[in-house]
């Protein structure tokens, strides 16, 4: 076998949906408590890496793909049982694709003059095979297991994110819509909104400059700037976009916006997946959620905010 022992994560993207697309700032990072590895354990070939070789040769016969990759071997493997073996939930917009995607490339392409834009722009190669395009953003988190601050449509930087305090009471944690989502239609949705222009002007003024600053205050463990900002976030999305708001969770998004303890805001393209919450009492909140799939995504110190 011809692979790493090792695992992929999933990705959150904390910051930026939507907005994205308009030329703001979004911040994405790893989140190990999903995550793939490859095993070997496969009772028969899996046909979705089967797939993946042939679009890969096809690629490479068009001249579509601009990395070496030992075909062969990855045939040989699928072959005698290879499996990725992944709890990545699918349609929730963790990277699932992304962590196979920089499983694959670890495993059998060669690492010859891979500049990180250069990189970037393979891993969107081989990610097509899943969604017919791709940025190459999330597999190249799950790779190089390193948050991304994406700046703008073009330019995209690692960077170091505030060290969690296991300690800490408050933090962000994901609440399970227990839909699973299409990004697709969402997003064409949304760029039919956008020919509006007064939406338009209220996602560059409002949305847009709240978001930047919560990814500022993120990165710098301002933790009473990122409260503020969340809330005008959350108010601004439940606004903007209520339709990816699941109806399942949306009364939870609404007691945040009326002094509720919680406040939430869409961790993806909305419509299903997980929603982001931000609490000053984890242990609150997940008393609350017993029924249901709620995950802690980051512990961080509080102080100064009155409860």
């Amino acid at each position: 076998m011809n692979f790493p022992a090792k695992t992929y994560p999933a990705k959150l993207l904390l910051f930026g949906e939507y907005t994205i697309l308009e030329g703001a700032s979004a911040l994405a990072i790893p989140y190990p408590a999903f995550s793939g590895r490859w095993t070997h354990d496969s009772p028969s070939p899996d046909p979705t890496l089967g797939q993946l070789a042939d679009f890969l040769a096809s690629q490479l016969a068009l001249g579509e793909l601009t990395g070496p990759v030992d075909l062969p071997a990855f045939r040989k493997d699928i072959a005698e049982g290879l499996r990725f073996a992944s709890d990545i939930p699918t349609g929730y917009g963790l990277g699932s694709s992304g962590a196979l995607t920089a499983a694959v490339y670890d495993a059998y392409f060669q690492k010859i003059d891979q500049t990180p834009d250069r990189l970037k722009q393979l891993l969107a190669q081989i990610e097509a095979f899943f969604h017919g395009a791709s940025s190459g953003t999330d597999p190249l988190i799950c790779y190089l297991q390193r948050a991304i601050l994406l700046e703008g449509k073009n330019r995209w930087r690692t960077v170091d994110t505030p060290p969690e305090d296991p300690s800490g009471k408050a933090g962000l944690f994901l609440l399970d819509t227990g839909i699973s989502r299409q990004t697709g239609p969402l997003v064409q949705r949304f760029l039919e909104k956008c020919a509006v222009e007064s939406y338009r002007t209220r996602l560059r003024k409002q949305l847009a400059p709240a978001v930047d600053t919560a990814i500022r205050a993120f990165l710098e463990a301002d933790w009473l700037t990122l409260t503020e900002q969340f809330r005008s976030i959350s108010r601004l999305q439940w606004e903007l976009f209520a339709e990816m708001i699941p109806e399942p969770v949306s009364s939870h998004w609404e007691a945040g916006l009326y002094g509720g303890t919680e406040v939430y805001k869409l961790c993806g393209a909305g419509g299903g997946g997980f929603l982001l919450g931000l609490t000053a009492d984890l242990g609150q909140a997940l008393d609350r959620h017993r029924q249901d799939r709620c995950l802690v995504a980051y512990r961080y110190q509080l102080e100064g905010l009155d409860q």
